[in-house]
């Protein structure tokens, strides 16, 4: 699970469904097909993604669905 879930692992299981899917399964791993879903995986690496209006939308967004839940995500160390 440990390797299948670590970056390395993510983007050769992602390498393999475009491979075996082509174009479809390029639309599973890529934001509209062009842009990949993994990227570097830093931590705080969403800081060099979004623009400060993005983030507070995201802010605003994910405090309305989280609400009640008891969940709490940590986002930066």
């Amino acid at each position: 699970m440990v390797e299948l879930t670590e970056m390395k692992g993510m983007k050769k299981t992602y390498q393999e469904i475009e491979e075996k899917m082509g174009d479809t399964g390029r639309l599973v791993t890529r934001l509209f097909g062009q842009l990949p879903y993994l990227r570097k995986g830093k931590v705080g690496g969403w800081k060099d993604e979004f623009t400060v209006a993005e983030n507070e939308y995201f802010d605003k967004i994910y405090q309305q669905n989280m609400e009640g839940s008891g969940i709490e995500f940590q986002f930066e160390l």
